[in-house]
């Protein structure tokens, strides 16, 4: 079994909807320490002798959650976005999340009411937000219009917390040095369904060379789709490798396969 997670927070400082879906860092300990066996790698696990863990996004809430794996014995794969890591940007999805975070009444959007003073409402908001913005293309593109969402819902400034800063390149080396293997998550985080192929490759060629130049090697023969959900063109998964995906529509027959992942449930 191939698992998969977002990080952790220290729920005693981090509060709000951007923590809501991020097990609490010392529960996490505890998982790992009670586990009967110590998660193994992602081979190892692609040929049955254990499960495996794996950690998206290169943020300090991920990095927490690799850290403390190594810490006890676990191996464990950090799946990063070497354009996050270059620009220093916020992941777009944090920053919807925040925008959410900072409404407190009644909304409109999409002819739709909203009751933002209710946590259920805020996801389903969410949800309709991430559906107009997916569609987007380009980061800057799609962050100018997160911007404009913002003004338009006149939504209250947020502040980032620690959990959602980006990671820095000493920070993954770092987590490197210390055991984290560090894997091709793609250049940004775009849906992939809404890219042609030509530039899903090319999100895919740009995330492994940037790793290949970080430390040789690790962007080769493991990709983790961004969302998890896209079933892959057979072209990519032969230059992938090793696909990730967290459906049950991939085809058989790729070179070394497509595995899906399953979150974590502490």
């Amino acid at each position: 079994m191939i698992f998969v997670a977002h990080g952790v927070v220290d729920a005693a400082n981090e509060s709000g909807y951007v923590a809501r879906y991020l097990p609490d860092r010392d529960q996490f300990r505890s998982f790992l320490q009670a586990r009967a066996e110590p998660f193994v790698t992602l081979e190892a696990a692609a040929l049955g002798y254990g499960d495996a863990l794996t950690v998206d996004d290169a943020t300090v809430a991920a990095a927490h959650m690799a850290m403390s794996a190594r810490e006890l014995g676990h191996a464990i794969t950090l799946f990063v976005n070497p354009g996050q890591v270059d620009s220093g940007n916020t992941y777009w999805f944090h920053q919807l999340t925040l925008l959410v975070d900072g409404l407190g009444s009644r909304i409109a959007f999409d002819d739709e009411e909203f009751d933002c003073t209710r946590i259920a409402e805020k996801v389903r908001l969410r949800r309709a937000l991430k559906r107009h913005l997916l569609p987007i293309q380009g980061e800057s593109e799609r962050l100018t219009a997160l911007s404009g969402l913002s003004m338009t819902l006149q939504a209250r400034p947020a502040k980032l917390p620690g959990h959602l800063r980006t990671l820095t390149v000493p920070e993954l080396r770092a987590l490197s040095s210390a055991g984290v293997r560090l894997a091709n998550h793609g250049w940004q985080h775009p849906h992939y369904d809404h890219l042609s192929s030509e530039e899903r490759l090319a999100e895919i060629r740009k995330g492994r060379d940037w790793l290949d130049d970080f430390r040789p090697g690790s962007g080769q023969g493991v990709f983790a789709c961004p969302f998890g959900d896209h079933v892959p063109d057979r072209e990519l998964a032969e230059f992938a490798g090793l696909w990730l995906s967290a459906d049950n529509r991939a085809p058989p027959g790729f070179r070394d396969g497509t595995y899906n992942r399953q979150e974590i449930r502490i």
